[in-house]
């Protein structure tokens, strides 16, 4: 039987993810150093899994509430715990909830998302890590919408999607009237093919700044490229080597 994993230490907090059906991984990792924001006052992360992108939000943004909704139960009971013991746990609150049955008066200056996706050749075997990380398209779609009705008038969705994904809704999210505004192209090695993509959309059309980012020094390296260890410096512990 395979070791659970141990929790992940952080610079100034340590996650489980054991519970989780969502593991921790450079794509959240990537996408929590890569948004921006401006201020905001009240931050959702869709999908919160083991509440990852809730606590470093509630790091980065000193000034925000961040409210987490997870549909899977394990998920949702370890991110309570998560979050009572990280130094920002007055503005995290937890939601089990499906978004499309949650309502709610609020409008969030940011929407952060690693949301599950759709694509048959990345269905992952285990039951509960295949809900968490795969959606029928209708459903993705549905879920994008209430995410967009979500957002302040100057809000901004953040997501990570394989690029195949992201190509093939563009046009929907542009009848959803969610523009790109910033993306950036995630390779694992300088030679790699891009295999993430970090998107930021807001309801107001602009001009799409494109970036390419690398995370490792190598294929066979797990040393951070310097690219990416400038966004996770200010949470992730430092690397030897």
């Amino acid at each position: 039987m395979p070791k659970s994993p141990t929790p992940f230490q952080f610079q100034k907090f340590s996650l489980a993810h054991d519970q989780s059906a969502h593991k921790i991984g450079t794509d959240s990792l990537a996408l929590a150093g890569w948004v921006e924001a401006s201020n905001p006052n009240a931050i959702l992360d869709f999908g919160s899994g083991s509440g990852l992108l809730s606590i470093i939000m509630a790091q980065r943004f000193t000034e925000a509430s961040i409210v987490g909704l997870e549909i899977d139960k394990a998920s949702w009971q370890q991110s309570c715990e998560n979050a009572k013991s990280c130094p920002w746990s007055k503005r995290i609150q937890f939601h089990h909830q499906d978004l499309r049955d949650w309502n709610t008066e609020r409008r969030y200056d940011l929407i952060i998302s690693n949301p599950p996706y759709f694509s048959e050749s990345l269905l992952a075997p285990e039951k509960r890590r295949a809900q968490a990380r795969s959606a029928s398209a209708e459903t993705f779609l549905l879920w994008m919408q209430k995410l967009r009705d979500l957002l302040s008038a100057d809000g901004s969705l953040a997501l990570v999607l394989p690029p195949l994904q992201w190509e093939s809704y563009q046009d929907q999210f542009r009848e959803m009237e969610l523009y790109p505004r910033r993306m950036a192209l995630v390779h694992h090695h300088e030679s790699a093919e891009a295999s993430r993509v970090l998107i930021q959309l807001s309801k107001q059309a602009s001009s799409l700044e494109k970036e390419k980012l690398i995370l490792y020094a190598s294929a066979q390296s797990h040393i951070r490229h310097p690219q990416y260890q400038i966004l996770v410096q200010d949470f992730m512990l430092p690397q030897n080597g």
